[in-house]
């Protein structure tokens, strides 16, 4: 019914403002409630389904920390709709009755002015470019109504002046189906359902605001918690890879130092083998001086012996 589009509305403006949304997530949910708020339900429940189907899709995306307390606020703003509708059952039949009204004269009134139905005349345009009802607001019908023709009657006038009458009769005919609505006894039960209705969604919205509160609250703690556990994870592991690059310094200083351990044995090792060639060297040189002068010796002795000899035999003669 028209009468409750506007608690429904506000309620998407409470999601927004509570949540603490950008403007870019709010203009998404204006967005996709506008699919909802444009079409006729035949019940609130209907209505209030399509809205919590669409509206938990933005939430999960641009505010997801929002979508628990999100579906707690959906649930009961179910359970709302549905006592809402089950108060107006009684004057449903009434309501129906009056649609139907409005249809039928709407259809004659089509008939006799195909300006109206023609998007391109300019009484169709500025009808639409002005949208009277979403202009008026108001919870009584027969206001509703005459709000409306002030903005349509003077566009009429301007535009279609010489069919200004059948328009005349079509909102009189409007006005007295609300009339006999009203007479019914259905608005003084609407506007009853409605008061109901209303406070109920705003204790829904209380408790809402409370719960995104703390939600937000967890998980900005949650959040920190994360952010000093990856901060105790990363100098968990910067220790480990300075041990790690200190062992393999270890190992490396260690390879080093026995590889010049080793190289000193190989040098001492080699500085032995040489000095004991050299004493040899010096040993043998000594042993063939030694020899060679026993053998000069020994070949001097002869020769004075021989000397000696001869001298001996000259002395003889």
């Amino acid at each position: 019914m028209l009468r409750f589009k506007s608690s429904i509305f506000i309620m998407l403006l409470v999601i927004a403002d509570c949540a603490h949304a950008s403007d870019q997530t709010q203009q998404h949910l204006a967005a996709v409630n506008k699919k909802c708020l444009s079409q006729q339900w035949p019940n609130e429940v209907s209505k209030v389904d399509c809205l919590n189907a669409v509206e938990a899709t933005v939430i999960k995306k641009d505010i997801p920390f929002s979508l628990k307390p999100y579906k707690k606020l959906a649930s009961k703003r179910r359970i709302l709709a549905q006592q809402h509708d089950k108060e107006i059952y009684s004057v449903q039949a009434a309501w129906n009755q009056y649609l139907q009204g409005i249809k039928e004269a709407t259809e004659i009134l089509d008939a006799q002015e195909p300006k109206l139905v023609d998007k391109k005349s300019a009484l169709s345009k500025d009808i639409v470019a002005a949208n009277p009802a979403a202009a008026c607001q108001s919870q009584i019908l027969i206001t509703h109504l005459n709000c409306t023709d002030a903005i349509t009657r003077p566009i009429w006038k301007r535009d279609a002046p010489d069919t200004v009458n059948i328009y005349d009769a079509f909102h009189q005919k409007r006005l007295q189906l609300a009339q006999d609505f009203d007479n019914g006894g259905a608005f003084k039960i609407i506007t009853a359902a409605d008061k109901r209705y209303s406070e109920g969604i705003n204790l829904a919205k209380n408790e809402f605001f409370s719960d995104v509160l703390h939600a937000q609250f967890d998980a900005t703690k949650a959040q920190e918690q994360h952010n000093q556990m990856v901060v105790e994870q990363m100098q968990t592991q910067l220790e480990a890879d300075i041990a790690h690059d200190n062992m393999l310094i270890a190992q490396a200083q260690a390879k080093m130092d026995a590889a010049q351990a080793e190289a000193q044995n190989s040098q001492a090792t080699e500085n032995n083998e040489s000095q004991v060639s050299d004493d040899d060297i010096a040993n043998l040189l000594v042993q063939g001086i030694a020899q060679g002068l026993i053998i000069v010796g020994s070949r001097s002795g002869t020769a004075g012996l021989n000397n000696e000899t001869a001298y001996l035999r000259g002395q003889g003669r």
